[in-house]
């Protein structure tokens, strides 16, 4: 007779939310746009935009289809299914439309879109160190449930492969 392995279903815990819409904690975006100087928000709700040029999905926009061409845009998708579309687009806006893309993401590098869009695409990785306490409802929410990244998309280095040294911890976070 021979016993059965227990079968594990590996991260149906980590995306367990019923929702997609984890909004940027204010100190967080803040310390990114005093880098970066941001001009466009392409996948946010009306209330959440931090730009004052958007497309908000909750009107009915759609970021995906809209130009991109020289923004400095910030971008924290969707956290389901939709994520690797959005990372397509931030790459493609930076090879085709020259603008920086930086994007708040979860750092999922075991999967085929992080692979692809992230490490093959040339872009700069800055691990967050901790897990972000998003905001939902104008409001700080639980801690997330995975670690997160910051994904940057440089015009002039799209198509180099990032080498070790061109991935860094993001800087000192107020919560």
């Amino acid at each position: 007779m021979s016993k059965s392995k227990p079968q594990y279903v590996a991260g149906a815990a980590m995306f367990s939310s019923k929702r997609d819409d984890w909004a940027t904690p204010p100190a967080l975006f803040a310390e990114l746009n005093a880098e970066f100087g941001f001009t466009l928000d392409p996948c946010c709700k009306v209330a959440t935009a931090k730009c004052d040029k958007f497309f908000a999905i909750d009107r009915g926009d759609d970021g995906l289809a809209e130009s991109w061409q020289g923004e400095t845009v910030f971008m924290n998708p969707p956290y389901g299914k939709s994520v690797s579309t959005w990372m397509e687009r931030a790459y493609r806006a930076a090879r085709e439309e020259g603008a920086t893309v930086v994007a708040l993401v979860p750092c999922s590098a075991d999967t085929g879109w992080w692979h692809e869009h992230v490490l093959d695409a040339g872009a700069e990785v800055r691990f967050v160190k901790g897990r972000v306490r998003f905001f939902q409802d104008g409001r700080p929410g639980g801690h997330a449930p995975f670690a997160s990244a910051v994904v940057i998309y440089r015009p002039e280095n799209i198509g180099q492969a990032p080498s070790l040294g061109s991935i860094v911890q993001a800087r000192k976070r107020a919560a």
